[in-house]
């Protein structure tokens, strides 16, 4: 699972989100198992970043903005805290 990863995060109910950096701008629709009771969802490369906030991703696009929810905002990176605080550059 770890060739071509650009960045990943894991859930607390063992859910994997992996950007990898030679997928095709398509995503997976849904989870895979991978054993142990992970599974992971891979998405396109043209996702440039990520972070969990309570377990819900939050994706940085090729354009480098965020979802409509926190305000379209441009970004580089970000990061969420275990508090629930959003970090971003």
């Amino acid at each position: 699972m770890t060739c071509n990863v650009r960045d990943f995060e894991v859930s607390a109910d063992k859910k994997i989100y992996v950007i990898n950096q030679f997928a095709n701008n398509s995503v997976d629709t849904s989870f895979r198992s991978i054993g142990s009771g992970y599974s992971v969802r891979n998405y396109a490369s043209s996702t440039v970043g990520l972070t969990l906030i309570r377990d819900q991703p939050i994706f940085i696009d090729a354009n480098y903005t965020v979802d409509a929810a926190y305000n379209s905002e441009k970004l580089v990176a970000i990061s969420a805290g275990i508090d629930g605080a959003l970090w971003a550059v």
